[in-house]
């Protein structure tokens, strides 16, 4: 497609917004989320709000309970 034409982008963590960025914006962005499976949709908006694209996918994040133990066995 036209790269031209994309106005926004759009980034979504299991169905709920997390960010709207104009195009020229860095292209990483980080997210915090709970442990386990999560969905990301990334769609690409023109001026009027109509999509050009869609990309989706998983990940998992992983549990932070190691890192909570060394934390609690520092301070004794």
């Amino acid at each position: 497609g036209d790269l031209g034409a994309v106005a926004e982008i759009r980034i979504m963590v299991d169905d709920r917004i997390v960010a709207t960025r104009s195009v020229s914006d860095p292209d990483s962005l980080r997210v915090r989320a709970r442990p386990g499976m999560h969905r990301w949709r990334v769609t690409a908006l023109d001026a009027a709000g109509a999509t050009l694209a869609e990309a989706s996918g998983r990940f998992r994040a992983p549990k932070v309970a190691k890192r909570r133990a060394q934390a609690a066995k520092r301070r004794g």
